[in-house]
């Protein structure tokens, strides 16, 4: 008799033990399965350039050494060039990430207006608030062939992506007659988080 009741209750144990693990594993209510759910997210480093810049034809004063385009007026000082409102050139950071941006041009002063000082510059414009938090460019730089910084950190958040870019122009009278292009490449290097 004492072997069955041992063997009894070593049975029960068993069982108690095999009903603990159910419901341990699968709840006290019923069995449960496993779900994963997994995302991606990948980072784009994108900048989108707007708007050209064209002050069409003019010339400098004949009293004037020189005349000045700045793009954020409506006409030249010193000169007959009238574009009729500012014109500006819009950066904006259309990826997923932070960037720098700097800027690139096929010419430089000498090469694009020629003559005596020339001067062929641009400088950033704030249109939202943060866009650019570091380095960035609000007093006329020299573009050059080579790169320059325009904005250390541009943000790509939907309300604070967003810059203009004026350019300023110094011919001088002595540059020579005929028509000037000069392409900007605007470049954006990703800063962090970048996939």
């Amino acid at each position: 008799m004492k072997n069955t009741s041992l063997a009894i209750l070593v049975g029960i144990s068993i069982v108690v033990l095999m009903l603990g693990f159910v419901v341990l594993r699968e709840g006290i209510f019923g069995f449960g399965t496993l779900a994963n759910v997994s995302i991606n997210l990948s980072s784009e480093t994108s900048i989108l350039i707007n708007y050209d810049i064209n002050f069409g034809p003019g010339r400098v004063n004949s009293t004037s050494t020189n005349a000045i385009l700045d793009s954020s007026l409506s006409s030249a000082i010193n000169g007959t060039w009238s574009w009729g409102a500012p014109q500006y050139i819009r950066a904006e950071n259309d990826g997923t990430v932070n960037i720098s941006v700097n800027i690139t041009s096929t010419e430089d002063a000498a090469t694009f207006v020629g003559g005596t000082s020339p001067g062929f510059m641009i400088k950033g414009i704030a249109t939202e608030p943060n866009a650019c938090t570091t380095g960035f460019e609000t007093t006329y730089i020299s573009i050059e062939k080579t790169s320059k910084s325009l904005c250390g950190l541009m943000q790509y958040g939907s309300s604070e992506d967003t810059f203009n870019n004026s350019v300023r122009i110094v011919v001088p009278s002595d540059a020579t007659p005929g028509i000037r292009t000069a392409i900007l490449t605007f470049t954006g290097k990703c800063l962090s988080n970048c996939v």
